[in-house]
């Protein structure tokens, strides 16, 4: 089944950096190298609402996740280069 750019796609996203930002509970930041990989695949649409959080998560539509990858680093605290999976058809 060929899917339509306007349509939902499957990607998968990988994260690395270094841990810079604060922990739970005031613990200091770790300053070691982080590498995040999101394993399930996660449907995503081509042009995502821009936002400064990962809300709305869930489409109630399609199920599928609306994400930010920026936000997303940002908050767990990663710097530096990001390595983010590219889109892939399923």
């Amino acid at each position: 089944m060929a899917l339509k750019p306007d349509l939902w796609t499957v990607g998968r996203l990988t994260l690395a950096g270094t841990q810079t930002g604060p922990l739970p509970e005031g613990q200091p930041p770790t300053n070691k190298p982080f590498k995040l990989e999101l394993t399930e695949f996660i449907a995503w649409r081509q042009n995502p609402p821009s936002s400064e959080s990962i809300a709305p998560p869930w489409q109630a539509t399609g199920g599928a996740m609306y994400y930010d990858a920026n936000s997303l680093a940002k908050q767990l605290g990663l710097t530096g280069e990001t390595g983010l999976g590219s889109p892939v058809a399923g």
